[in-house]
């Protein structure tokens, strides 16, 4: 693969296990990242380094190989706990060693850092991320041409996306998923009592049938708001729940919490959702909770597709690593944010300088 992207002359210069993207990175097979240089341009790769440069020297690139195998049409396959030796020709000491001195500063712990990052992944270690997690926010920053708070701002915006608003005569169908006691209900209540005031027609479906006075709840919100709430145990109930409430602009459904870990009651849930067709389904995520619990959270309820994160009880912790680990390694973006209890007040659309002014509380609102 070296020699396929920089010629016959490429070098080997050190190799490392790093995750592979996304969430199947994460909890998959490791990938081996190789570094390589050669003295001759080669095609453009993705630079994992960039030492400064020096003339009549390309710059190290690094290359990752899946550790399970590849098409053969496209490479070798790699494992990564066998790591295959590659030769090359025999080069003379001076010239090796010219090539090793012009790229060491690409190597990790062998000199000066080969970006700029002022400080930004630390700070971001400081705030609870993990150090895969905030590199990667910092390597987007850094594609972006802008490594500092405001680049930072950027590179998070695709992940904080407000949802698009309904055009008028259509309607929405919101499912809330997710484990117990990360708030569905409350944030269920707070959606649908901000379109009352909005002026629009919203209604409830609740398919809590475990939780102690779960129906029960939804009701007591629905006859404040004056809006209608059904009831549904079994995806026949949901389709015809769907279609009694046609005339609602928004309809919220509230599903049940479950652990995670079951699979079976994981799979009642996909049936429930099959029948309701949701046009956005949320994971409801708790920031209380530790990171890793919240990224096995992410793999279990990735079973029903759900398409995007609420954030709530941002009001009872003060760092928010574990949620921004969340998004930089499950790439789906967050919507809404939950800041307190109170309905509907304390429901924010998702935005980047939120996440911003706290991490970094100097920058204010122009970062």
């Amino acid at each position: 693969m070296i020699r396929r992207a920089m010629g016959q002359e490429a070098v080997i210069l050190h190799t490392r296990r790093v995750r592979g993207p996304g969430i199947r990175g994460w909890f998959g097979r490791p990938w081996v990242e190789v570094l390589a240089a050669a003295d001759e341009p080669a095609p453009a790769v993705k630079t994992a380094f960039t030492p400064a440069p020096t003339p009549g020297r390309a710059p190290p690139v690094s290359i990752k190989a899946p550790a399970a195998p590849v098409s053969a049409a496209v490479a070798t396959p790699v494992a990564a706990d066998a790591v295959p030796a590659f030769s090359h020709p025999v080069l003379g000491a001076g010239r090796l060693r010219r090539r090793l001195t012009t790229l060491e500063a690409g190597i990790p712990g062998t000199g000066a850092a080969p970006r700029p990052t002022n400080g930004l992944q630390d700070r971001l270690v400081a705030a609870g991320m993990s150090s895969a997690a905030a590199s990667a926010w910092v390597d987007a920053a850094v594609a972006l041409g802008d490594a500092s708070v405001k680049g930072m701002g950027q590179a998070l915006r695709n992940l904080c996306l407000p949802p698009a608003p309904v055009a008028p005569g259509h309607r929405r169908v919101v499912a809330l998923v997710g484990p117990t006691g990360a708030g569905k209900t409350t944030t269920a209540a707070k959606l649908a009592a901000q379109a009352v005031l909005e002026g629009r027609r919203a209604a409830f479906i609740t398919a809590d049938n475990f939780r102690v006075y779960g129906q029960e709840q939804l009701q007591a919100y629905a006859g404040v708001l004056g809006v209608p709430a059904l009831a549904a145990s079994s995806p026949d109930e949901m389709g015809r729940a769907v279609r009694e409430l046609a005339v609602a602009e928004l309809l919220v459904i509230d599903t049940a919490g479950h652990n995670h870990r079951d699979v079976r009651a994981m799979a009642a849930l996909k049936s429930l959702l099959a029948a309701a067709q949701p046009d956005m389904t949320l994971l409801v995520l708790a920031a209380p909770t530790d990171r890793e619990e919240l990224l096995a959270q992410c793999k279990a309820y990735d079973r029903v597709n759900f398409n995007g994160f609420c954030f709530t009880k941002l009001d009872e912790v003060s760092r928010y690593g574990g949620l921004l680990d969340v998004l930089f390694t499950v790439r789906r973006p967050v919507h809404y944010l939950c800041t307190g209890q109170d309905v509907p007040e304390d429901l924010e659309l998702a935005d980047a300088q939120w996440f911003l002014r706290r991490i970094w509380p100097e920058s204010g609102d122009g970062a």
